[in-house]
């Protein structure tokens, strides 16, 4: 395998590893996010019952 070839082939492996992870990451940011709202929107329950 040549020098290209080579290169080629660890990047196309680096991508096999990367996208599921990448994937991952998007999907945990997502489920942060909407704790975060559902926490907030508790929050905003919380005080609007007080006095």
């Amino acid at each position: 395998m040549d020098g290209a070839g080579t290169v080629r082939y660890i990047a196309d492996q680096a991508a096999v590893v990367v996208t599921p992870l990448v994937s991952r990451i998007y999907a945990a940011a997502a489920e942060l996010a909407g704790l975060a709202e559902h926490l907030l929107a508790l929050q905003g329950h919380r005080y609007a019952d007080r006095p």
